[in-house]
């Protein structure tokens, strides 16, 4: 009776162990992100164009969840950064006028214009990138927000700059950027063809 109830028992723990492996694994809970990630939702691949507008037109956005940067240390500032990149195109009329880009990490608290002026005209599906950066400034407050844009044409044109920004990283923030064409012409032509934020560099 005993060797017969053994026997069951194995019976019984070999179907369960034959039946465990089609549950799917949970996913784990709070994993972290490592640098080189891509952030979740960041990557672009529907290519943006802003034409024939004078409004300002978003050309890249992600939303950044809240734990990006809380699974680091205060002690580690800077361990993590954002790092958007863009490629596209531009073309321009003769004389195009003043062009804005702007960047931001969570609104008008980290915002940082790249570009207030005008480009090159009669520029011909010129060659654009669009590197932006996010790195922890202190501990939770605020934030280095450094950006590059470089147009590569006859007269090539790079543009940089950097500020402070106070947008709380505790909480979801959304990293966009918006282009302002100063006249409404279909000449004047910028499209992102595609985009994505990394962690790290």
């Amino acid at each position: 009776m005993r060797r017969l109830a053994r026997v069951v028992g194995y019976l019984a723990l070999a179907l369960v162990l034959d039946w465990a492996p089609e549950i799917p694994p949970r996913p784990a809970e709070g994993q972290a992100m490592l640098q080189g990630d891509i952030l979740p939702g960041s990557l672009q691949q529907v290519p943006v164009t802003v034409a024939n507008t004078a409004v300002a037109t978003v050309i890249y956005t992600t939303p950044v969840p809240q734990e990006t940067f809380q699974q680091f240390t205060p002690t580690q500032l800077g361990a993590t950064n954002l790092h958007l990149k863009a490629q596209g195109i531009v073309s321009t009329i003769g004389n195009p006028g003043t062009v804005t880009l702007t960047c931001s990490y969570g609104g008008a608290t980290g915002q940082i214009t790249l570009l207030n002026a005008a480009l090159p005209g009669n520029l011909a599906s010129a060659p654009l990138t669009l590197d932006v950066f996010v790195k922890a400034q202190s501990p939770f407050t605020t934030q280095s927000i450094v950006g590059l844009l470089t147009v590569v044409g006859p007269t090539p044109t790079t543009t940089a700059g950097r500020v402070i920004g106070t947008t709380s990283m505790l909480t979801a923030q959304t990293l966009s950027c918006t282009w302002t064409w100063a006249t409404a012409n279909s000449g004047n032509t910028v499209t992102i063809d595609q985009g994505s934020t990394v962690i790290g560099n």
